[in-house]
């Protein structure tokens, strides 16, 4: 009997480890194209195959002319684990929110298999009671979907209608990203304001979750705007729920793999950069490297040699000069071969260059 007891506790511990390993391990995460690729559907599948969570996907927009887009989803979106997502932007709260509810619902009955909707209504602080009585409307509307939507730090300074838009909620997703500009710098995320907001939202008696930012911004001008990873990874210890904006793939350099993103959402952030040689036949080699952690930025190597004479080429746009190699980091989780080098016969060229990353 006692022997029973024990095995019993002793499952119960297991399947108690298990379901917190999934939690921590498994973040929910954002699909934010309009356009599926062959890369972006197998990170998608990917994502399904080893996970117990959800994807949130844009399915459809209201931009400010009025015009409402639909967003088609790949086929391999799974709609009992993901979630359509319907984006306002701001100069639609001239509507209704009688008509501005029965044009989500056009665009969420593609998707009502989904039981499921996220409204993305980048309201200004003064337009809360009507972001709310537009969830309260939908409610009505759709009476056994779950019904989320997004929020900005500034909302929460306003307590009670917030408490009201909240109610009106099953839960609400507080965004501490976006593009914005300040003092003539550009910034995704600043780590005061979502530490501040975090701490407002854990004293309101609401369900949330947080969106994390793993992607960075190309600007027109090539510059690279893009979060301060290690201080995300020290607000995501403090976050209970978290959905990942946004989920990477291969061919993506802005967005982070899933991998290093659910590292990032257990508080860890330990990116790397990893050259290695392989050999292709007796004096043919190529060096690849492997990005790990990293968006998709120019890097430099310097390669160290004493034979002038060696024969190299560089491979996917880089510049070779000088001996001094710059080159695109490929998307993190990828490698890409970056330089070919010809020698004599059986040499091992990793014994005879050496790779060093520059600062």
């Amino acid at each position: 009997m006692i022997l029973k007891i024990f095995a019993k506790i002793f499952l119960f511990i297991i399947l108690l480890n298990v379901m917190l390993f999934v939690n921590a391990e498994s973040p929910d995460f954002y699909v934010w194209q309009r356009i599926y690729t062959k890369p972006l559907n197998s990170a998608i599948q990917e994502f399904y195959q080893n996970t117990t969570n959800r994807l949130y996907f844009l399915a459809g927009e209201m931009e400010n002319n009025g015009k409402c887009l639909s967003v088609t989803p790949s086929s391999v979106v799974d709609l009992s684990r993901s979630t359509p997502v319907i984006r306002i932007h701001i100069k639609h709260m001239n509507k209704s929110v009688g008509d501005l509810s029965k044009e989500i619902c056009k665009l969420y009955e593609p998707h009502k298999a989904a039981k499921a909707l996220q409204i993305d209504l980048d309201a200004p602080e003064s337009k809360l009671d009507y972001y709310r009585d537009l969830m309260l409307e939908l409610r009505k509307k759709l009476p056994n979907t779950t019904l989320s939507a997004t929020v900005l730090p500034c909302h929460l300074k306003h307590t009670q209608e917030f408490l009201q838009f909240a109610s009106a909620c099953d839960f609400y997703v507080l965004q501490v990203h976006g593009l914005t500009k300040e003092s003539g710098s550009w910034s995704i995320y600043n780590h005061k304001i979502a530490k501040k907001a975090l701490a407002s939202a854990k004293k309101i008696n609401k369900q949330f979750k947080v969106a994390l930012p793993m992607y960075a911004n190309l600007l027109s001008s090539r510059q690279l705007v893009q979060p301060n990873l290690y201080e995300v990874a020290e607000l995501a210890k403090q976050c209970d729920e978290i959905i990942v904006f946004r989920l990477g793939f291969s061919e993506n350099g802005q967005s982070l793999d899933r991998k290093t993103s659910t590292q990032i959402c257990n508080g860890k952030y330990s990116p790397k950069i990893d050259f290695h040689w392989e050999k292709k036949n007796d004096n043919l080699w190529y060096l690849y490297v492997e990005n790990s952690g990293f968006f998709a930025d120019m890097v430099s190597i310097e390669l160290i040699y004493d034979d002038p004479s060696l024969d190299m080429d560089i491979f996917n746009f880089s510049v070779l000069s000088n001996n001094k190699l710059l080159f695109l980091l490929p998307p993190s989780g990828v490698q890409n071969k970056i330089l070919w080098v010809r020698c004599n016969d059986n040499q091992d060229v990793s014994k005879i260059i050496t790779v060093k990353l520059e600062d």
